[in-house]
């Protein structure tokens, strides 16, 4: 993704770099509107906001449209851009560009609008490396978002109808525009933490949580229950098909919660104890831990941005009659779970919706696209295992200030 990102942005450097001596500006004769002063397009997004109104909370919609619409505008000279960077207008393999297509709306003007694949297309670490590669300063970059912002709004009832590609496209952009948005909000918060941070949590608003794991905000449409902090259901449940638990062997008592790893082969595993707290928490890794753990394991991984969480079901997630995560049965005596995925950086508390009756802090098991690594949590125990290289386990040791040990393969009280 981050090649793909750095291509994208060397494309509309060498289009910019095409002379447009003679040729007319966005918006002028007629011509493609894309690459106007973005402040121009004020009156039609605040009319599409109301349209939506039945789906969407114009409050936020308009508060993102307000902060980025009416900065400086472009000092430059205008340049040649493309106007309509979409997936759909885009060809890549294996992660690398192959071809842009539908140079029908290609213009002069502001090369903000170039940056809507930052929005449409992009997330994470890609999009990082995208405004990198773009040299984008602050102004051209809200530009950009707020051109990403308009065009979805403006598509979402133009479309509504006849297109629902398009649609939900367009409402992932406005999901991306917003999320940013609380991000920047949010700025990073001050370690370590209190448990008050911790426990006392409107999940609405999010959590004070460290730079690198920040909150991002419901969807935008109205009725999207909010499943955690920068999580979503997962598409695929064959991704969950990697990893399963199965019966701890030499205690009667041993929960199943943890168990064989799928496929065997890393290198080493690490136990990590924690010390058991109050009654509502004792079976949870401490907050500060399951973030250390976390920001070591995006050190260890090519896929940071891809991440797996399952969530046992026994926690109360099924209580709420939600129907449309996956599910997935694991181990020998078939353990449910809730398949979540969403970028690692997020993580910071699942939180139940409001009127949930309980909340998980940790997923049960969490994996990367790579499989480069897993994390186990044992609900019964009180405990937790880390799998992955020797690497990821030395930085963990050194991450966490509480109890770890190795476990060896043949050890009869753990089969992990």
């Amino acid at each position: 993704a981050e090649r793909l990102a750095v291509q994208l942005a060397g494309f509309n450097r060498a289009l910019a770099a095409v002379d447009p001596a003679g040729c007319p500006i966005a918006g002028s004769q007629g011509g493609p509107q894309r690459g106007i002063p973005i402040r121009l397009r004020d009156e039609q997004v605040r009319s599409c906001v109301v349209e939506l109104a039945d789906e969407l909370d114009p409050a936020p919609l308009l508060a993102a449209w307000e902060a980025d619409a009416f900065v400086a505008d472009h000092d430059g000279d205008p340049v040649w851009v493309h106007g309509d960077l979409t997936p759909g207008n885009l060809l890549w393999s294996n992660g690398k560009l192959a071809g842009v297509l539908d140079f029908g709306g290609v213009a002069v003007g502001d090369p903000a609008v170039g940056l809507l694949p930052a929005w449409n297309l992009l997330d994470g670490s890609a999009r990082r490396a995208f405004r990198e590669a773009s040299g984008a300063d602050e102004a051209r970059w809200r530009r950009g978002r707020a051109w990403a912002l308009s065009i979805a709004v403006v598509a979402l009832p133009y479309y509504r109808d006849t297109h629902p590609a398009i649609c939900e496209s367009s409402r992932r952009v406005l999901t991306e525009v917003l999320a940013e948005h609380e991000r920047d909000a949010l700025g990073p918060a001050a370690l370590p933490f209190d448990r008050s941070d911790v426990f006392d949590v409107d999940p609405s608003v999010g959590t004070l949580v460290d730079g690198r794991f920040v909150a991002d905000p419901p969807s935008p449409r109205r009725g999207t229950p909010s499943f955690g902090i920068g999580v979503r259901p997962a598409n695929d449940v064959v991704e969950a098909a990697w990893v399963r638990t199965g019966q701890a062997r030499g205690q009667s008592d041993a929960a199943y919660g943890v168990g064989q790893l799928v496929p065997e082969g890393f290198e080493r595993v690490l136990f990590v104890d924690d010390v058991p707290g109050d009654q509502d928490d004792w079976w949870e890794l401490e907050k500060a831990h399951t973030m250390a753990i976390a920001d070591v394991a995006a050190r260890h991984t090519t896929t940071p941005d891809r991440v797996f969480f399952a969530i046992w079901e026994g926690h109360g997630y099924d209580e709420r009659g939600v129907d449309h995560v996956l599910r997935f049965a694991s181990g020998d005596r078939t353990q449910e779970y809730f398949l979540l995925e969403g970028s690692l950086s997020g993580l910071a508390d699942l939180v139940w919706p409001n009127d949930a009756p309980t909340r998980w802090l940790q997923p049960d098991l969490w994996w990367p696209a790579d499989r480069a690594w897993v994390v186990c949590t044992d609900v019964d125990l009180a405990c937790n295992y880390v799998a992955g290289p020797q690497a990821l386990i030395d930085d963990v040791v050194g991450a966490v200030t509480t109890e770890t040990r190795l476990v060896e393969r043949d050890d009869p009280f753990e089969r992990v």
